[in-house]
């Protein structure tokens, strides 16, 4: 009799174990599942630059993120999927800051847009920086870019 009590009482400890959610926190079988809500004291910083390039041979509106090492494109102004990067060959302090005007042109034809930007940094110097879409990405061209303090570079 006192084995069959302490059986009853592991069977009863280890199903109590198996529960990871209180009854009251379940979700019904036939309610959708919730999705996680992020929390509103860590919001995603938002993406205030946007413009419209070609991908594949589609217009794309696309969300840039601006930092000393390069420039990002995104989907959504926050969050989302990153789908390109031009990398700076070198760090360019300020530039986020300091970027004045990017054109998106599909210079060779591939059906995805080539990317230039132009900056103008608070000392008066200026950059301009080219990159040719090649191979899923972004790849900078040396030859078209003037990077900031140089004499000169392409146009």
């Amino acid at each position: 009799m006192i084995s069959c009590g302490m059986a009853f009482a592991i069977l009863l400890a280890l199903s109590a174990c198996g529960q990871s959610k209180a009854p009251s926190e379940e979700t019904p079988p036939d309610s959708p599942a919730q999705t996680p809500v992020e929390s509103p004291e860590t919001p995603l910083p938002e993406r205030e630059v946007s413009d419209t390039m070609l991908l594949e041979g589609k217009e794309t509106q696309v969300f840039l993120d601006i930092s000393d090492v390069e420039i990002t494109f995104w989907d959504q102004a926050s969050g989302g999927t990153l789908l390109a990067a031009a990398k700076y060959p070198q760090e360019i302090p300020g530039a986020a800051e300091a970027l004045s005007e990017c054109d998106f042109t599909d210079l060779d034809g591939d059906g995805n847009s080539d990317f230039a930007a132009w900056f103008r940094f608070e000392d008066g110097s200026m950059a301009s920086l080219m990159w040719f879409f090649a191979d899923g990405g972004f790849v900078y061209n040396e030859e078209f870019s003037q990077l900031p303090g140089s004499a000169s570079g392409g146009e």
